[in-house]
C-alpha cells in the first residue's frame, strides 16, 4: 500500500507540532469531524486527516476480520491505494451517506473502502 509513504514526514511533523495543531484527530472521532479536516486544503488539519487515514490503513491491513457475510479472513487492500485516494473515497461515501456523519471515523472509512472495492477479506484456502 502506498499510503505508508508519508509515515516519516507525518510522524516527524506531527510529533514536533502536535501541541500546536488545532483539533488533532482522535480514535473515537466522528466521521463528520474527520471530513472537515480532510476538506481543509493543505496545512496542519489536512495533514492530520491524512495521518489518521494512514494509521487506520496500516492498522487494518493484514488484520483478521469478517466480510459483510460473516466470513472470516484477512483484510487486504486491492491495488495500492494512496492516502489521498482513500480520503477521496471516504469523502464521497460520506456525502452519499449523511446518516453516518456521527459514526466513528474508522467505521465509516471501512464502509467506504469496502464499498469502493479497495479493501476485501481474503479467506484462507483449505
Amino acid at each position: 500500500m502506498k499510503c505508508f509513504v508519508l509515515t516519516l514526514v507525518v510522524v516527524v511533523v506531527l510529533g514536533l507540532f502536535a501541541p500546536m495543531v488545532e483539533g488533532t484527530v482522535t480514535p473515537n472521532q466522528p466521521a463528520n469531524t474527520l471530513a472537515k479536516k480532510c476538506n481543509t486544503p493543505g496545512g496542519a488539519l489536512h495533514l492530520a486527516c491524512l495521518s489518521y487515514i494512514q494509521g487506520w490503513a496500516q492498522g487494518i491491513e493484514g488484520a483478521m476480520g469478517a466480510n459483510d457475510k460473516g466470513v472470516l479472513g484477512t483484510y487486504t487492500f486491492l491495488g495500492e491505494p494512496t492516502c489521498e485516494q482513500i480520503k477521496e473515497v471516504f469523502l464521497r461515501y460520506l456525502s452519499k451517506h449523511p446518516e453516518e456523519a456521527k459514526a466513528r471515523a474508522g467505521n465509516v472509512l471501512y464502509h467506504a473502502v469496502t464499498q469502493a472495492g479497495l479493501l476485501t477479506v481474503v479467506t484462507a484456502q483449505k
